[in-house]
């Protein structure tokens, strides 16, 4: 038998021929959902089951809402994987800058599209779990286009995308407020939000006159109209028409919405950005370095996210969220013919981690080998946090 033989047994339920029950890795990637209150015994149930899992070589990635470090040293050293272990906290040399890790494995198209859904599944779910405007649909679309437009802006003003010049750009852009601050300062060239349009047009401009330079009689004729002069040089050039769209979306679509409902968008997702910016977050998650990868789970590797929420709040879920989505979407494109070892996500308090791409993620875990283990007191609480409160 192969070692990751969906047919290896892990454990055995129950004594006898006719009572007993072999547990193997088909089942386990079926999914576990352990329910208990406080003092049922999911904390010993759960020893054994991840002590299985450890000692038949699954990889792991190790959510949490309290310290989980300890608790996966001791675990990792009982099932002689120790060496498999890595865990990405304040205190651990571990990085995973995921702009960088989307860059570099996207094109500019699907990088912001990859980006966008990423970081719009965070600021939801976290949102959810608030109580805040999540399930209204007006409030979806608007910090959809808002992020969007702000990745799009600056991508075509630096060519990449950090979460600090994100942050800096929706801080600095056009509200369309009454109270005189902004027209003082919207002329400011220092301001991130014009700088970067500057830097656009500027080159834009140059690109235009490059254009109209290479005219022969015949193109100087035929582009003697204005519309039609304007739809080929946007045809021609993407970016010009990427640009346009940006533009009216923030000094049209966005700035003709009342002064509150931006409030409530902006701060939406300034919050989300701002926690980012934040140490030790910012240290581990946005510094431009990475040590490890979601694919290591594949490679057997125990991935433990020591930022519980319980230290680090807000920060600390955005964070393991989005580790968890990338970690997600990328075990499920790998190859099993190649790859057979099964992976493992681990959390317990499962609920401060679920998000709306959960149900369609376990839907599909069987067929990429990917066993869930979700734990939490109840049912309800998984209600509360895909519906708010």
């Amino acid at each position: 038998m192969e070692r990751f033989d969906l047919d290896a047994k892990l454990m055995q339920f129950g004594t006898g021929d006719d009572l007993s029950q072999d547990w193997c890795i088909k089942h386990s990637i079926l999914g576990c959902q352990v329910f208990g209150s406080n003092g049922s015994g999911k904390s010993s149930s759960m020893r054994t089951l991840a002590l299985k899992y450890l000692r038949a070589g699954y990889g792991f990635l190790v959510l949490s809402v309290k310290s989980e470090r300890e608790t996966w040293e001791e675990y990792c050293k009982l099932a002689g994987r120790s060496d498999d272990l890595i865990i990405i906290g304040e205190k651990s040399p571990h990085r995973f800058d995921f702009m960088r890790y989307l860059s570099d494995r996207s094109n500019g198209g699907a990088f912001t599209s990859n980006l966008l859904n990423i970081l719009y599944t965070v600021i939801k779910a976290g949102d959810q779990i608030e109580g805040g405007n999540s399930a209204d649909p007006f409030w979806e679309k608007s910090t959809r286009l808002l992020l969007h437009n702000t990745i799009s802006l600056c991508q075509l003003a630096n060519a990449k995308v950090s979460i600090e010049e994100m942050y800096n750009i929706i801080q600095s852009a056009p509200n369309g407020s009454d109270d005189g601050a902004e027209e003082k300062e919207k002329d400011n060239p220092d301001r991130a939000f014009n700088k970067a349009f500057e830097t656009i047009r500027s080159s834009i401009a140059a690109d235009y006159q490059q254009w109209t330079e290479s005219w022969s009689d015949g193109a100087k004729q035929w582009f003697s109209d204005r519309q039609v002069r304007e739809a080929a040089f946007l045809e021609i050039y993407p970016r010009a028409r990427t640009f346009k769209f940006v533009e009216q979306f923030f000094f049209e679509t966005f700035k003709s919405l009342s002064y509150k409902t931006k409030s409530v968008i902006l701060m939406g997702v300034s919050s989300f950005l701002f926690s980012l910016l934040q140490d030790p977050i910012y240290t581990l998650f946005c510094s431009g370095k990475i040590t490890v990868t979601p694919e290591d789970s594949l490679a057997g590797k125990v991935v433990v996210l020591d930022l519980p929420t319980k230290f680090y709040y807000g920060a600390g879920r955005c964070c393991q969220l989005l580790y968890k989505h990338i970690w997600q979407l990328q075990v499920e494109k790998r190859d099993i013919t190649k790859n057979a070892r099964p992976v493992c996500l681990w959390s317990d308090e499962s609920a401060e981690f679920i998000t709306e791409h959960d149900p369609v993620f376990q839907s599909t875990a069987r067929s990429s080998r990917i066993a869930v283990v979700y734990i939490c007191q109840n049912v309800h609480q998984y209600y509360s946090a895909l519906s708010g409160p």
